[in-house]
C-alpha cells in the first residue's frame, strides 16, 4: 500500500515553513528538527496503523521530503519570485485590451472586462473592487479555477469533433494542454490560474490513461508540484484562498449537494451554484476573516447570479476576438459583451448596498484559524457518520475556540 501523497505535502510544507521562519538554522539543526518531527510522525501513524511500509523506507522518504522543503526554501530568496512575465504573451494581451477598447468599451466596463478575461486589473475603480469583495465575489476578478475551468469547457466542446477518431483523441489531449497553458501564461501565471492549470493538466492526462481519477490527489499533487516550483507561494493569499474553496468544494460539496434534489433543470443547475458557493465560502471563511476582517453576508445571491453572467461574458468577449475585423457584426458582439457588464457591475454595487450586506471587524488569531477548519471537519464527519470520535473532536474544538476567547480577553 502506498503512503498517500497528502503526508508526503504536509512534511514539504513543515520544511517550508521552518526554512522560512527560522533562518538562523544550519543544516545539523534542521536534520534534528526532522528527526524529531519525523519520529512524532511515525509514531502517531505506527500507532494508528497506518503505514505498512518498512519504517526505514517510510523515515527516509519522509525526511528527503522535509529536508528537501527546507533546502529549497532555504537557497531561493523570494523577492526573485514575483508574477511571471513573458514579453511575447504581454504584447499579445495588450492587443486583446485593444480589441476591447477599440470597440467602445471603457471605464468600469473596460476594466472588470480587462481583469475577468485577461486578469489585468488596473484599469478597475477602487470603489468597484471593494463592492465585489463586499458582496463575496472578489473572485470574478482574478483569473482563477472557475476561469480556466470555463476556457477549458469552451475549448473541450470546440475540439469535440477528435474523439471521433482515437488516434485524434491524442492530438486533442495535446491541444488541450497548450491552449489551457497559453492561456495560463497569457495571464500572467497567477497562482490560482496556476493551480488550475496544474489540475486540469493532471485530470487530461488521468483519462488519457484511462485510470479512475482522483480529485483529493490531483488537488495535493498539483500544490505538491507548484510548491516544489516555488516555495515562497504557500504564503500568497490567493494560493491559500485558492486551495482551501477547492478543497471544500471537493470535500464538502458532494455532502451539500445531495440535500436537495429536483426533477427540473434549472433548479438543479441553482442548486449547484449554490451548493459549490456554500462548501467554497465555508472552507475560505477562518481564512477570509483571519486576512480581511470581513464577512459578506449575501455572497449565495452574488454568487448565483454573477457566476452565470461572468460566464456568459467570457464567452462573448472570446468571440469578439474572435470576429473583432468583420465590421457591423463584432460592433453588435461588443455592443452586447459591454451591456452584459454594465449589468455585472449594476448587480454587484446593488448586493452591495443592500442592508446588512457585509459583516465588518471580525478579528481572530492564526490559532483560532486551525481551531476553526479543525471544528468544520468534526462537525462535517459527525454530522456524516454519527462517531463517537468525531463528536469528541468537535466539542473539543469548541471548547478549545472558547477557552482561547476567554484567555485573550482578559
Amino acid at each position: 500500500m502506498q503512503v498517500p501523497l497528502f503526508r508526503f505535502l504536509l512534511l514539504l510544507i513543515a520544511g517550508i515553513l521552518v526554512a522560512n521562519y527560522f533562518p538562523e538554522l544550519n543544516l545539523i539543526d534542521s536534520v534534528l528538527v526532522a528527526a524529531i518531527l519525523l519520529t512524532v510522525f511515525l509514531i502517531f501513524y505506527v500507532l494508528r496503523k497506518t503505514v505498512r511500509q518498512p519504517l526505514t523506507i517510510a523515515f527516509l522518504a519522509y525526511s528527503f521530503t522535509f529536508l528537501f522543503g527546507y533546502a529549497l526554501t532555504s537557497l531561493k530568496s523570494p523577492d526573485r519570485y514575483t508574477q511571471f512575465q513573458y514579453p511575447p504573451a504581454i504584447e499579445l494581451r495588450e492587443s486583446m485590451l485593444h480589441v476591447f477598447s477599440g470597440h467602445g468599451i471603457e471605464g468600469n466596463e473596460y476594466g472588470v472586462l480587462a481583469s475577468l478575461t485577461l486578469g489585468d486589473r488596473v484599469g478597475v475603480d477602487k470603489q468597484l473592487v471593494k463592492d465585489y469583495a463586499a458582496s463575496g465575489v472578489i473572485h470574478i476578478l482574478s483569473v482563477s479555477g472557475l476561469h480556466v475551468g470555463i476556457v477549458f469547457i469552451g475549448f473541450n466542446f470546440l475540439l469535440s469533433f477528435l474523439d471521433r477518431n482515437k488516434k485524434f483523441s491524442v492530438l486533442k489531449l495535446i491541444l488541450l494542454l497548450l491552449l489551457i497553458w497559453f492561456y495560463t501564461l497569457l495571464t500572467g501565471l497567477s497562482a490560482p490560474a496556476c493551480r488550475a492549470a496544474t489540475m486540469l493538466s493532471f485530470v487530461i492526462l488521468g483519462k488519457a490513461k484511462a485510470k479512475s481519477i482522483s480529485t483529493t490527489n490531483i488537488l495535493v499533487a498539483s500544490a505538491f508540484f507548484l510548491l516544489c516550483i516555488d516555495p515562497f507561494m504557500l504564503f500568497q493569499i490567493g494560493f491559500q484562498l485558492s486551495y482551501a474553496a477547492v478543497f471544500g468544494i471537493v470535500y464538502l460539496h458532494p455532502k451539500i449537494k445531495g440535500w436537495y434534489d429536483s426533477n427540473y433543470w434549472l433548479m438543479r443547475q441553482v442548486w449547484l451554484i449554490v451548493s459549490i458557493s456554500i462548501a467554497a465560502q465555508l472552507f475560505t471563511f477562518p481564512l477570509s476573516v483571519f486576512y480581511f476582517h470581513q464577512f459578506p453576508n449575501y455572497f449565495l445571491l452574488a454568487n448565483l447570479l454573477v457566476i452565470p453572467l461572468s460566464s456568459f461574458i467570457i464567452y462573448v468577449a472570446v468571440l469578439l476576438l474572435m470576429v473583432f475585423w468583420i465590421p457591423y457584426f463584432s460592433d453588435a458582439v461588443a455592443w452586447i459583451l459591454n451591456g452584459s457588464v454594465q449589468v455585472l457591475n449594476n448587480i454587484v454595487t446593488t448586493v452591495h448596498t443592500m442592508p446588512y450586506a457585509i459583516t465588518k471587524s471580525i478579528y481572530v488569531t492564526i490559532i483560532d484559524v486551525v481551531l476553526l477548519y479543525f471544528l468544520m471537519l468534526a462537525a462535517t464527519e459527525w454530522l456524516m457518520h454519527a462517531k463517537s470520535k468525531y463528536l469528541f473532536g468537535l466539542l473539543s474544538a469548541l471548547i478549545l475556540l472558547t477557552g482561547e476567547h476567554l484567555i485573550s480577553s482578559f
